[in-house]
């Protein structure tokens, strides 16, 4: 095909003339060529296609039997050593945790299963997190989590932990006012709810003698002992 090609501009190259138009033949020339050789075709996949390759995809990131056996001895030497050099008080839960990688180590199969069984529950549970902690963070947690290593995980969850735990005395603060405010207009039954509200969500000492006081004030004395005996427990 290519000695036509040639052999088709050198005898009509001259009458050709331009190089303009010398492009507008080659263009059409090559034209039928494109479709063979220009670029690649995307293949569509049918639904059961798709699954099996999400199916091969995460049985390969799974962790193996030897790796999971390799990670478990390698922790179980860490506690050791750091049982060593531990104070007399904490010996004894060293010594457990020691026991009971020892097990899981000699229970491979049932340890790993386990293990896996947990590693998809936390999964689901950072991916709740994707929008506060942002989508990059939660997917490097989660591909640890499939080698073993579970310290992005817990980095995490202490994180969001910590920012709600503000959120929630934030929340019991508010409920007390709330029920001051209520306390003072003589709305006792809306003062009462809220400052419950607030004992819920934080039962310090002043939460709690708010929650008493209003208890008795509107009769609920069961209620309003087992608030003041808390209130005794902590003088």
């Amino acid at each position: 095909m290519i000695e036509i090609i040639l052999a088709f501009l050198a005898e009509y190259g001259a009458a050709i003339g331009s190089s303009a138009a010398l492009l507008a033949m080659l263009e059409t020339i090559f034209k039928p060529f494109r479709k063979l050789f220009g670029g690649t075709q995307t293949v569509r996949l049918d639904d059961e296609s798709k699954t099996a390759l999400t199916q091969t995809a995460s049985e390969n990131t799974k962790l193996s039997l030897q790796e999971f056996i390799t990670l478990r001895q390698q922790l179980k030497d860490e506690v050791t050593a750091e049982l060593a050099a531990a104070p007399d008080a904490e010996k004894a839960d060293l010594r457990l945790q020691i026991a009971g990688l020892e097990q899981e180590i000699a229970n491979p199969d049932d340890a790993l299963a386990t293990a896996q069984t947990r590693i998809a529950e936390l999964e689901d549970t950072l991916k709740n997190f994707g929008n506060e902690v942002g989508g990059d963070r939660i997917n490097a947690a989660i591909d640890a989590l499939q080698k073993g290593e579970y310290t992005l995980a817990d980095e995490i969850f202490a994180e969001v932990a910590a920012r709600e735990e503000i959120a929630v005395q934030n929340a019991a603060r508010a409920a007390y006012g709330r029920g001051e405010v209520a306390e003072a207009q003589v709305r006792w039954p809306d003062a009462l709810t809220h400052y419950k509200r607030a004992v819920d969500l934080d039962d310090n000492t002043t939460h709690l003698k708010a929650y008493s006081r209003m208890c008795w004030r509107m009769g609920h004395a069961a209620a309003g002992e087992v608030a003041l005996k808390e209130l005794h427990a902590r003088v």
